[in-house]
């Protein structure tokens, strides 16, 4: 069982700034069995890739001082 595990990952990412918002977006791929993803009849990666992607897209905006 490997709930609560960490692991390294290598995250390719795209990061914009315009004025007072920030947007970044990106993607990385991992292996779930590492994570303990996947249980059961999942365990097998037989129909579900052990391999998988996880991306990501979010917007931040800086609040005022006041």
């Amino acid at each position: 069982d490997h709930h609560g595990k960490k692991h390294p990952v290598d995250i390719v990412f795209r990061l914009k700034i315009e004025n007072d918002t920030a947007r970044v977006s990106g993607l990385t791929r991992i292996d779930r069995t590492l994570f303990g993803v996947g249980s059961g009849e999942w365990v097998s990666t037989d129909q579900l890739a052990d391999t998988v992607a996880v991306s990501f897209d979010f917007t931040a905006t800086r609040k005022s001082a006041n």
